[in-house]
């Protein structure tokens, strides 16, 4: 697997266990505000986690294993040379990513078709849309659209006065958040309830507000029982008066407001961010012994065994032009060791490597040189390592910060 899938794989892990965590303590409570922060912070937590190194808290140093692991396992494809199931794998997400960011734009272009399209009424302010189309009232940041056809004027104002909540609390932008990590894990369904659970905290806001500031309930209830039959055509990128899940709308405004104490349910977030960082790194980490190789893998006639298997260069100046690190091996087999080919991920990295045979015993070294010049930045690159041992890839990687 490569780096680039491992790091997928725990992205989404991290989603699933927030999510978990959403479900199971927070999505019942009315801290609206605390909510929509958690299910904000959640995906950028999870993008974040797989970087979060506990290496320098750790620093006993151990040799690295060269043995089947998810982190350096691949298989060639058959009768497609340099391409590997994991590569062929990430193309396949990349695409549906493009697909489904390209899919958002064409959304947006119409959105914004409808917008240049819409007239202004005399009687309400200038912010406001009046569409004709056969579509329900909805917002998209400070544009709020309403049906012209649909309400008397009180009706019309109590959703005036919800659609400004959404325009003037910024939901727009947690709402396009979500749909760019949609678009990102097309893959992953359980996005989908995430949007959903983001969009219903987002009206319960709204609704919330609108209350607070003079809307009479029962009237607002009815209004949007009226409203609960439109079709809402942009329903996956704008706020609508009338989302989904109106039982439980209508449950939440009538509902008492969670005690002060229930919050510190959310106190709990840092320690279950914590355990995830660890459980993430321990994932890395997995492998076995060269003992345990010799009694699970007989017949492996060839074991590669490096020093490492990564390398921090730290802060780099850029002035400095190229860096360069060497990865020993030893070969612990009873066969002559043949390193066949070594790629790195990217041009910036160049690699080097003992070409003759190394014998029972016998030493070998990978040269990685990173070329700094131009690339003022953090990065990390990782090179894959072909050879007659077992398995026949092994990932190194090389990372650190580029500065002026």
């Amino acid at each position: 697997m490569t780096n680039e899938l491992l790091y997928l794989l725990q992205v989404n892990l991290a989603l699933t266990l927030l999510y978990g965590f959403y479900i199971t303590l927070l999505r019942n409570d009315t801290f609206f505000i605390w909510k929509r922060i958690f299910l904000f912070a959640a995906p950028l937590a999870a993008a974040t986690l797989p970087f979060c190194r506990l290496d320098a808290l750790f620093p006993a140093h151990k040799p690295f294993i060269a043995v089947l692991t998810p982190q350096n396992a691949d298989i060639i494809v058959s009768g497609a040379e340099g391409i590997t199931v994991s590569g062929a794998i990430l193309i396949l997400i990349i695409a549906g990513a493009g697909l489904m960011i390209l899919r958002l734009i064409v959304r947006l272009g119409s959105l914004i078709h409808l917008r240049l399209n819409a007239s202004h009424s005399s009687e309400l302010e200038k912010e406001i849309m009046v569409i004709d189309r056969e579509t329900g009232h909805f917002s998209f940041f400070g544009w709020i659209f309403i049906n012209r056809n649909m309400q008397n004027a009180g009706d019309i104002q109590e959703i005036i006065i919800h659609e400004r909540v959404h325009a003037r609390q910024l939901h727009s932008i947690d709402i396009l958040f979500y749909e760019i990590i949609a678009a990102l894990c097309w893959y992953n369904p359980l996005i989908a309830m995430m949007k959903r659970e983001v969009k219903r905290n987002l009206e319960f806001i709204a609704d919330r507000t609108a209350l607070q500031q003079g809307c009479n309930k029962q009237s607002y209830q009815y209004n949007l029982l009226k409203t609960s039959t439109m079709n809402y055509q942009f329903s996956d990128i704008t706020n609508n008066f009338n989302f989904n899940h109106l039982k439980k709308r209508i449950m939440m405004m009538n509902k008492q407001k969670s005690t002060k104490i229930r919050l510190m349910k959310y106190a709990l977030i840092l320690p279950f961010i914590s355990g995830m960082a660890i459980l993430t790194n321990a994932q890395e980490k997995t492998g076995l012994s060269v003992e345990n190789v010799a009694k699970t893998q007989t017949g492996d006639s060839v074991t590669i065994v490096f020093d490492k298997d990564i390398h921090d260069f730290g802060t780099v100046n850029e002035a400095v032009g190229e860096v360069s690190t060497v990865f020993t091996f030893e070969n612990r087999g009873n066969e002559p060791l043949m390193i066949k080919e070594v790629k790195a991920s990217c041009g910036c990295t160049t690699p080097e490597w003992t070409k003759e045979p190394v014998p029972v015993g016998g030493k070998g070294y990978i040269k990685a040189t990173y070329g700094a010049k131009g690339r003022v930045a953090p990065f990390e690159k990782h090179l894959t390592v072909y050879s007659n041992a077992k398995p026949a890839s092994i990932i190194l990687r090389i990372k650190g910060t580029v500065v002026n």
